[in-house]
């Protein structure tokens, strides 16, 4: 019994994936390119956010 109907990998393997995987639609593009530049702004203000209390405890314990 061979298995050519679902093969476990070609010699395109590098292409296997991206060619399986759904294209995305504008609208889903268009609603997660606000969230992409919301999350990457709280992540700047959180990373700062935590740096100044590592500097304040760094002051402190001196």
């Amino acid at each position: 019994m061979s298995n050519t109907a679902y093969p476990i990998g070609s010699v395109y393997r590098n292409r296997d994936l991206w060619e399986t995987l759904p294209r995305e639609g504008n609208e889903r593009l268009a609603l997660l390119q606000p969230r992409l530049f919301t999350g990457l702004f709280w992540a700047l203000v959180v990373e700062a956010s935590m740096g100044m209390i590592g500097w304040l405890f760094w002051e402190l314990s001196r």
